[in-house]
């Protein structure tokens, strides 16, 4: 097993280094040539760079923007706050199966009403619950 590993490590080693080899011998997968960005120019042998000119004179590339739109100053719309009263005999398991299916999510609604229900085994018939 141990020898497996190192066998496994060192051909992971090679492929990777195989490819990043012949990803750096293709111009066209090189990062010079990206969209928006001018390549630079090609020097031959026995040539001369060509001189920048100075950075003041440097025209400013720019990639076109996507058009956005406007920021509207309105807040998002709240989510409507349900509230159910509790009737005689009703408890927090038949209030979670009505709203959400399942008797086990009881524990949802107590910890939302956690100021208004000190027990979740006697809850008194009047009290307003938040349905969160």
């Amino acid at each position: 097993m141990h020898r497996d590993f190192k066998i496994g490590m060192a051909i992971g080693l090679v492929l990777v280094g195989g490819a990043g080899i012949w990803i750096g011998t293709r111009p066209s997968l090189s990062t010079g040539n990206l969209p928006g960005r001018a390549a630079e120019p090609r020097i031959s042998a026995g040539s001369e760079r060509p001189a920048s000119p100075p950075a003041a004179s440097r025209a400013v590339e720019t990639t076109p923007s996507i058009a956005t739109p406007p920021l509207t100053t309105q807040p998002p719309p709240q989510p409507a706050v349900r509230t159910h009263v509790v009737r005689n005999n009703e408890t927090l398991s038949q209030i979670a199966t009505q709203y959400y299916g399942s008797p086990a999510k009881w524990r949802q609604i107590f910890d939302a009403n956690r100021d208004i229900v000190k027990n979740p085994n006697s809850v008194k018939p009047g009290t307003r619950l938040v349905i969160p």
